[in-house]
């Protein structure tokens, strides 16, 4: 057994090195699936402007999905979906911004780079987790403009008090 659990890693790694192979071979990347089949995008959601970003968005998505019904709280992970295991109680605070944050970021608001990598990708959980456990403070300070739009947003939606201070470095002249 105690091999078995040793060797898990390299097991592991070699899946993962052959579905990403896979991965890269596909045609078209999902997202890009996406854009393509609905006509949004970065260059689309992040010209959206606050107030009410969250409604904004939603409402892009719905005209593009002409005839397909959609629930807003569902669609952004706010209220479970009938086939998750915990369909029966109310998601935390915590999981509604990550569910906001993560829609938002794949659909392209502000969306993060990189997501091929795995650098880029713990890059941007990490970006989620500190907007989710902001959410629990007085005031989130951060550098990041994609990581400020998002959470502005899902904090707006979901009535958050949480004050965003968004700065930038200012460059020394010489």
């Amino acid at each position: 057994m105690r091999a078995a659990i040793e060797s898990l890693p390299d097991l592991l790694n070699e899946q993962y090195q052959q579905m990403s192979r896979e991965l890269d071979g596909q045609e078209l990347p999902p997202v890009k699936a996406f854009e393509a089949a609905t006509g949004l995008g970065a260059l689309v959601l992040k010209n959206i402007e606050p107030p009410n970003v969250v409604e904004k968005v939603f409402e892009k998505v719905q005209k593009s999905m002409d005839g397909l019904e959609l629930d807003i709280d569902i669609f952004f992970g706010v209220k479970p979906q009938s086939y998750e295991t915990t369909n029966n109680r109310e998601k935390t605070l915590a999981e509604k911004i990550n569910g906001i944050y993560h829609q938002l970021n794949f659909l392209g608001y502000y969306r993060d780079t990189g997501m091929k990598t795995c650098r880029g990708f713990v890059r941007s959980s990490s970006d989620m987790t500190h907007a989710e456990v902001a959410s629990f403070c007085h005031l989130l300070l951060c550098r990041d403009e994609g990581l400020v739009e998002k959470a502005a947003a899902a904090y707006e939606y979901l009535g958050v008090r949480t004050k965003i201070l968004h700065f930038q470095a200012t460059k020394k002249i010489d």
